[in-house]
């Protein structure tokens, strides 16, 4: 819990903090070097690494397991861009939420578009709205 409390009082300072994007372990550690407070793992930067378009088209488990890499190689704060949320229902975005803080991570990106038809469109306000609520 306490880097997630690091994370907030990140957000409540009196100065604004850069936030290091990373994509896996190594850049991870440079950020964390290079004297940033926290990093926020770049969902696109990990889907293009792997080979893959950005907008869920890897798996969550394949997310997991690149998010539990930088998590275990940093002492700061992680944050996770986890796109629409890797699900459409609320049970599942708060299910795969909770993966994440299981796992060690301090923040969260929910993304208000999700990817249909290779195009990116903005999610169904009334759902998103109560996974926001939930989560």
């Amino acid at each position: 819990m306490s880097k997630i409390n690091d994370f907030r009082r990140l957000h409540s300072g009196d100065e604004p903090f850069l936030l290091g994007n990373v994509w896996d372990a190594k850049s991870a550690q440079l950020a964390e070097k290079a004297g940033y407070k926290a990093v926020g793992i770049s969902g696109h930067a990990i889907a293009e690494n792997l080979g893959y378009r950005d907008g869920e088209d890897m798996s969550f488990n394949e997310l997991l397991f690149v998010v539990e890499k930088i998590i275990k190689s940093v002492s700061i704060p992680v944050s996770v861009d986890i796109d629409g949320g890797y699900g459409r229902s609320i049970g599942k975005v708060n299910e795969h939420v909770g993966q994440l803080a299981k796992m060690g991570a301090a923040g969260i990106n929910i993304e208000d578009s999700v990817v249909k038809d290779e195009k990116r469109i903005l999610a169904e306000s009334g759902n998103f709205a109560k996974i926001i609520d939930v989560v």
